[in-house]
């Protein structure tokens, strides 16, 4: 086997760059250190598909642009959402012998080794870019989810309003067919699905007004109208959708929400990275820092990351030793010397909240896993970014930090926090 090309050589040779771009590269990667294929992107060369291309051929593994079709439901559950999020790989297809996995590097990753003990299995590799593969983790994963979800027994209008209202979906429908009629709301990405009783119609036309577009009980083709859903006694505003036809109809209801004032003040995260933490939040294995810049917003937002990146219905408790700090519309519990601290954690355990937030002023450590036993989600903030090794031996596993831009918008990472041994 000859020797193996550089992957300067490799984009050389089809023709994305120059010798010229070659030399300027080599002084930029002096200058700033890094990798020469990230210098080539940094000068603008070539594009970072194409360096991450010119790895593949650099070691002839193939570069895929992978569509969710093409990973099998099954072997990708061969690993949890949490462990293909942290180690940044996705087992696609599997045959008797080999399992193929979806890597964004061609450098042997040590978790394939585990992988591969695990399974008996012989590892083959195909690279693809770290933002397809983080996009195909949430696709597949969710996915999952939503074929696992099963019909419950039969419901009403009004359960089925009143469920999607608590859970705070943004989209409620109701179809029907001839004699039959089901409902559906979606819950972050899942949808999930109630069959109706047969008085259905009469229903929606109590909680639902007007019930058409015409205000006369008759529906139109097409038709969209503003209205309002009573649901116990208060009425939301919701934005209507109807398709009908002698077959059957569609109904697609979308409540109207102003922005509440944490929304206001805190952009919202992007939709990926929201969809991360929920997974890891539904597998039970959310312990995360967070770290900002300034190291004042993560004081200021940690109490209402349950709210901003989770379901508004989950159970949060805010722990401080700053109680003064602690905002009103929050439920806060304070603890102060560490004795004391232990004792009134261990009293928290019979609560089971779903989401802990942790500002103390030192991080403590020796106890945090007293702490992350409370509940399977915990936020512990940890201020300016930097070394978080002690993050990760206190139990602590992803690193979410949060940077503030001009006109105040913010930009979120989410990263699995390295252990002592493999940083570098």
């Amino acid at each position: 086997m000859g020797e193996r090309r550089n992957i300067g050589e490799v984009l050389l040779d089809l023709g994305r760059i120059t010798e010229d771009d070659v030399e300027r590269a080599v002084r930029y990667q002096r200058e700033n250190g890094g990798f020469f294929g990230e210098a080539l992107i940094a000068l603008g060369f070539v594009t970072a598909q194409e360096v991450e291309f010119g790895l593949a051929s650099q070691h002839d593994l193939p570069y895929v642009f992978p569509q969710i079709g093409d990973v099998d439901t099954e072997t990708a559950a061969m690993v949890t959402p949490e462990w293909a999020l942290a180690h940044m790989i996705l087992p696609m297809v599997r045959t008797d012998q080999a399992l193929t996995v979806l890597v964004d590097s061609p450098l042997w990753n040590p978790a394939l080794d585990e992988l591969q003990a695990r399974t008996d299995l012989s590892i083959q590799l195909a690279l693809a870019s770290r933002m397809r593969i983080r996009e195909l983790i949430t696709e597949v994963y969710g996915r999952t989810d939503q074929e696992g979800t099963h019909f419950r027994a039969v419901s009403s209008v009004e359960s089925l309003l009143s469920e999607a209202v608590q859970i705070g979906a943004t989209r409620i429908g109701i179809s029907s067919r001839g004699p039959r009629a089901w409902g559906w709301f979606e819950d972050h990405g899942t949808v999930k699905r109630r069959p109706l009783d047969g008085g259905w119609e009469v229903a929606l036309s109590r909680v639902l007004t007007p019930h058409s577009s015409e205000g006369g009980g008759e529906l139109a083709e097409r038709a969209s109208w503003s209205g309002f859903v009573n649901h116990e006694g208060l009425m939301t505003p919701v934005e209507v959708s109807c398709l009908a036809s002698r077959n059957g109809s569609e109904y697609l209801i979308c409540p109207v929400r102003e922005p509440s004032m944490i929304e206001e003040r805190f952009p919202p995260a992007p939709a990926a990275l929201v969809t991360e933490i929920r997974l890891l939040a539904r597998t039970g294995t959310a312990r995360i820092a967070v770290t900002s810049d300034p190291e004042s917003l993560a004081r200021e937002i940690l109490p209402y990351l349950p709210m901003l990146l989770l379901d508004p219905a989950w159970r949060a408790l805010h722990l401080t030793d700053r109680l003064e700090d602690a905002p009103e519309s929050v439920l806060t519990y304070e603890i102060l010397e560490e004795s004391q601290s232990i004792a009134a954690v261990e009293e928290l355990h019979a609560f089971r909240f779903d989401v802990i937030t942790v500002d103390l002023s030192t991080p403590q450590e020796a106890w945090l896993s007293d702490i992350l036993a409370l509940s399977p989600v915990t936020f512990v903030r940890y201020g300016a970014s930097g070394d978080l090794s002690k993050a990760r031996m206190g139990g602590l596993r992803w690193g979410l930090g949060i940077r503030e831009q001009d006109e105040g918008k913010l930009a979120w990472h989410l990263d699995p926090l390295q252990s002592p041994d493999n940083q570098g």
